[in-house]
């Protein structure tokens, strides 16, 4: 009897208790923690302390190869990691499978960094954006944005809240804009920092953008003679105040369809443009004058009216004439004038008819010699009388005569 109780517990030795092989293999990966750039590969081993393992291997969704192994280990090649993932490494051993995890973390470095203002040019206390994204970067929750007025610090975001699965890497502010935030210089910095993942900190920044800002809200005032002469050169003017930055208006001046060159200044918030015009030919027009800042343009018109209007001629029938002769005096319009001129000549009985010519008949005497004759036409343009004249000097000759007495000699 004894005999049968000691053969019962020897084979009861030899049965493995429950648990007991669970206790004595395990399973382990390499490496413990993972972080792999978009787009590499990782190589990962796993092995156990069971000396005779059974069925093992890993499960992933990523590409795996296995590209080695041993009695206890196995190594597999993962390609082309594009997102995070975790990895699951077993083994079994005497009918117990056990296994282990692998957390992968995928990182993206922000290789480009875009910022943008919207607008570029902006009027005084109007507002502007200021936007910065990253494309591509991962993982998100390391990534912090930093929005800079030159070297001042405007705004910092920190995405440490995945929350929102969509979330971007992209941070927005709105300013209001100053004449002091001219040609200010605005950029983005993006930092990944991976300490926590046992990587690097990784910084990119973005292009400078520069902004305008302005202010425009007059109208140009333009400044030009109701009435204009063909072929005679007048000076024109156009001026806008209350405009910054003054020095940088642009001015555009035109009678009709010819531009003007214009000579252009400016003092503190005022700008102004003078030009030199000739028109050359007759009827209503428009002087107008355009300016422009940035993206703004103002454009005003001023309507003219061109006329022709040469002075009258005025023709002796002989300049040099002996004394006692008898010359016409005529004084005629001009061809170019429309419409005919009223004239009047100094000396002449009757005024002309109009579109006639005024004549003077004139018996020459000594005392004539230098005599001025003056011709006025007078017309009326646009409710307004211009008046032209035209002078002529008259030169008597005398006969010579001696004197009877020898000492001097008359006409």
């Amino acid at each position: 009897m004894e005999t049968l109780l000691f053969g019962v517990w020897a084979l009861l030795a030899l049965i493995p208790c429950p648990g007991a092989t669970d206790e004595l293999f395990e399973v382990s990966v390499w490496p413990d923690q993972a972080l792999v750039k978009f787009g590499d590969s990782l190589m990962v081993n796993c092995s156990t302390t069971c000396p005779d393992p059974g069925p093992s291997g890993i499960e992933t969704f990523l590409k795996k190869t296995q590209v080695g192994k041993g009695p206890q280990w196995k190594e597999f090649l993962l390609e082309d990691v594009t997102e995070n993932s975790v990895l699951q490494c077993f083994f079994s051993c005497a009918g117990i499978q056990k296994d282990t995890s692998l957390d992968i973390t995928m990182y993206q470095p922000p290789e480009q960094v875009i910022l943008e203002l919207q607008p570029a040019w902006v009027a005084v206390d109007e507002v502007f954006t200021v936007k910065c994204h990253v494309p591509s970067v991962a993982p998100l929750e390391n990534l912090a944005l930093t929005l800079l007025q030159g070297n001042q610090e405007l705004h910092k975001k920190n995405f440490t809240s995945l929350a929102v699965a969509s979330q971007r890497a992209e941070v927005t502010i709105s300013v209001k804009a100053q004449r002091e935030n001219d040609r200010c210089n605005f950029s983005c910095h993006a930092e990944l920092d991976l300490s926590s993942h046992g990587g690097e900190l990784f910084h990119s920044s973005s292009a400078i953008r520069v902004l305008r800002s302005f202010e425009f809200s007059q109208h140009p005032q333009v400044w030009v003679s109701p009435l204009l002469e063909v072929g005679i050169a007048e000076t024109v003017s156009c001026e806008v105040a209350r405009v910054f930055p003054a020095k940088e208006v642009a001015f555009r001046l035109f009678l009709g369809d010819q531009e003007l060159s214009p000579f252009l200044s400016w003092e503190e918030d005022t700008a102004w443009a003078n030009a030199t015009v000739r028109a050359m030919e007759t009827g209503d027009q428009e002087l107008s004058c355009l300016i422009s800042l940035g993206p703004m343009e103002q454009k005003t018109r001023e309507p003219v009216h061109v006329y022709s209007f040469p002075p009258p001629i005025l023709e002796i029938e002989e300049l040099y004439p002996l004394a006692g002769t008898d010359v016409n005096v005529t004084c005629t319009g001009h061809v170019l004038t429309s419409p005919s001129p009223t004239l009047w000549l100094q000396g002449a009985p009757d005024l002309p008819a109009p579109g006639e010519p005024a004549w003077l008949l004139l018996t020459t005497r000594e005392e004539d010699d230098g005599r001025n004759f003056s011709c006025e036409a007078s017309l009326e343009v646009q409710g307004q009388r211009l008046i032209k004249t035209t002078t002529i000097q008259l030169h008597v000759l005398c006969e010579y005569k001696p004197d009877p007495s020898g000492q001097k000699s008359e006409c």
